[in-house]
C-alpha cells in the first residue's frame, strides 16, 4: 500500500488524524476529503451522554490554504458532508453568496435526519437497531440550535434574497440578520409564519400589525403542540408579552384572537392572562367569553370574580 493510501485509511477512521499528518498531505484533496466525508451517523459524537453533530468538520481548518480557499473544492464537499462545513470556512468564503446558499440547502433537522435514515438503510441496518431512534429527539434539538447564519458575512445578512432563504432553512436565525429587516413587513410576515419566536425581534411599528400578530400566534399551528404547556410558554414569551398594550386593549381584536384560539387550541386562558386590567374588568366582554370557557374567571379582575352574574360559572 502506498503511503498516500495508508494516510487515507488512517483519516477515514478518525477525524482528528489530520492533526498528525505530514504537511504535504494536508494539501491533498483525496486525503482531506476522506477525513471529512463519512457515513452520516459517524458525524454523531457524545458530550456527557448528549449527542452532538458535525464538530469533526472543524478539522477542515487544518487543511492547507490551497484547499481551504478553493471554492470549487468546498462546493464539492458541502453536499457530501453537510452545509455545516460553512462554519469552518475562511472568512473570505463566508462572504460568498453562492456558497452560503448552497450550504443553507444542506442543513436543518429534516435534512440531516433524512440523511441519517438513508445511511442506516444503505448499511442494511434498521434505524432503531443502530440506536439512533433513541436519540432522535435530542439530535433534532441539537440540530435546531445549530446555525451557519451566525458565521455568514455581514453583507450577506443585508441581502433580502438571502434573508428569505435563511427563513426557509434556518428560521431561528432571523435574530442574526441585519436589523433593517425587522421593519420590513414582507420579511416579517414570513419570519413569524416560520416561528413565533421571531415576533419579538420586530420593530415596534410591525408589532402593532394585526396580520403579523395572527401569523405569529398561529406559527406553530399544530394542536398537539399547543396542548403542551411548554409550547404555550413559548407563545407567551415570544409573542403575547410583546404585543403592544394598544392592541391588547382592542376588545374586538382580542375577541377575534380568543375565539380563534378557543376553536383551535382550547387554551384561551393563556391569552387572557396577559390582557390589560381594563379588559379583565370589562363585564360585558368577560361575559361573552366565560360562556364557552368558565376557567378564564381566575384571570379576570377580583371585582368580576365576586360579581353574582358570574356565580353560575364558578366551580
Amino acid at each position: 500500500m502506498s503511503e498516500n493510501k495508508r494516510y487515507i485509511e488512517v483519516v477515514r477512521k478518525d477525524f482528528n488524524a489530520l492533526k498528525n499528518l505530514p504537511k504535504e498531505y494536508l494539501a491533498d484533496k483525496d486525503t482531506v476529503k476522506a477525513a471529512l466525508v463519512r457515513k452520516w451517523y459517524e458525524y454523531i459524537e457524545f458530550d456527557h451522554g448528549y449527542p452532538t453533530m458535525f464538530l469533526g468538520l472543524e478539522n477542515f481548518k487544518l487543511a492547507d490554504s490551497t484547499l481551504r480557499y478553493n471554492k470549487d473544492f468546498v462546493k464539492e464537499l458541502i453536499p457530501l458532508c453537510s452545509g455545516y462545513l460553512f462554519s469552518y470556512l475562511p472568512s473570505a468564503l463566508r462572504n460568498d453568496k453562492e456558497l452560503f446558499l448552497l450550504a443553507l440547502s444542506h442543513v436543518g433537522e429534516d435534512y440531516v435526519i433524512s440523511k441519517l435514515k438513508n445511511n442506516c438503510q444503505d448499511e442494511g441496518e434498521r434505524w432503531d437497531e443502530m440506536g439512533i431512534l433513541d436519540i432522535e429527539f435530542d439530535l433534532r434539538c441539537e440540530i435546531g440550535r445549530m446555525s451557519i447564519t451566525k458565521k455568514a458575512g455581514e453583507n450577506l445578512l443585508k441581502d433580502e434574497d438571502v434573508v428569505y432563504e435563511i427563513l426557509d432553512f434556518e428560521p431561528a436565525s432571523f435574530c442574526n440578520v441585519d436589523s433593517l429587516f425587522y421593519n420590513n413587513r414582507n420579511v416579517a410576515l414570513k419570519a413569524v409564519s416560520k416561528g413565533c419566536y421571531n415576533y419579538s425581534y420586530l420593530s415596534n411599528e410591525l408589532k402593532q400589525d394585526k396580520d403579523i400578530i395572527k401569523f405569529a400566534l398561529e406559527a406553530n399551528g399544530i394542536e398537539a403542540l399547543f396542548n403542551d404547556d411548554a409550547q404555550w410558554r413559548n407563545i407567551e414569551h415570544y409573542v403575547i408579552q410583546h404585543i403592544p398594550m394598544s392592541i391588547m386593549s382592542d376588545k374586538s381584536f382580542c375577541f377575534e384572537i380568543i375565539n380563534d384560539t378557543q376553536q383551535r387550541y382550547r387554551r384561551i386562558e393563556y391569552f387572557i392572562n396577559f390582557l390589560p386590567d381594563s379588559i379583565k374588568d370589562n363585564k360585558d366582554f368577560i361575559l361573552e367569553l366565560v360562556k364557552f370557557k368558565p376557567t378564564i374567571l381566575k384571570y379576570v379582575s377580583e371585582r368580576l370574580q365576586n360579581d353574582s352574574d358570574f356565580s353560575d360559572y364558578i366551580n
